[in-house]
């Protein structure tokens, strides 16, 4: 472990004002949530998942948003059960 040098600046933590993880993952589901409602993206999104050509962020993003509906497969192709 390093001796304390002096006149060496200590680290005091976030800066004021900015977010914590948790408030930074809640802003994400919010964010992706509402992204997910356009049409067009739901769409593309279909087509690259049944493809199994879907980021990784996209499939994280939809676990997030409906996490009662996560039954997935993410080591081969992505694998969607909806309940009614």
């Amino acid at each position: 472990m390093a001796r304390f040098q002096p006149g060496h600046k200590l680290a005091k933590g976030r800066p004021k004002g900015a977010k914590n993880k948790a408030t930074l993952a809640k802003d994400f589901v919010q964010h992706w949530a509402e992204f997910e409602k356009d049409p067009e993206y739901i769409a593309n999104r279909t087509r690259r998942i049944l493809a199994g050509r879907a980021a990784h962020l996209e499939t994280l993003g939809i676990k997030l948003v409906h996490p009662e509906q996560s039954n997935h497969n993410i080591t081969g192709k992505l694998v969607i059960e909806w309940e009614s």
